[in-house]
């Protein structure tokens, strides 16, 4: 039986992701409540999971991994040989899904400008500016862009 489940915090509220890198225990290895489980990061913030429960954690997530908020990282079992179903979050970092670091201002105006994930940067934190640069890039027409509420240099 699952007795607990770590999911990812929110550390920052404009980035609705956080990237795992570091994983301190073994996969069906015996904890006590307490025990350092994770380290996840953001641009802004690193802090560290603790066991919540005495258990057998069981994990659902890799190094390296960019996982939404609210995610899956591991649950805890009663018992080291029970069944779980696997996520399938927690992909590698090369999955285009996870790959992105992007504020939630910037994903709601991609979506907006009909600009997909994959076209934009994936080696650095993607914001509004980021976003309005790609869309006017890919777009040879005269698009209306929403105003940018940063100063133009």
């Amino acid at each position: 039986m699952i007795k607990s489940e770590i999911l990812v915090p929110l550390l920052n509220a404009n980035e609705p992701e956080a990237r795992l890198v570091e994983i301190h225990v073994k996969d069906r290895q015996s904890v006590e409540k307490g025990l350092l489980l994770f380290t996840i990061e953001t641009t802004k913030a690193t802090t560290e999971i603790e066991s919540p429960s005495a258990g057998f954690v069981r994990l659902l997530a890799i190094k390296g991994a960019m996982l939404l908020v609210g995610e899956r990282l591991a649950v805890i079992t009663d018992t080291a040989k029970e069944e779980i179903s696997l996520s399938s979050k927690g992909l590698p970092p090369s999955s285009p899904v996870n790959d992105i670091r992007i504020t939630k201002p910037a994903r709601a105006l991609a979506k907006l400008l009909g600009v997909g994930l994959t076209a934009l940067p994936h080696d650095r934190l993607v914001t509004e500016e980021i976003v309005r640069q790609t869309a006017a890039g890919l777009q040879k027409m005269d698009l209306e862009l929403p105003p940018s509420r940063q100063p133009y240099l």
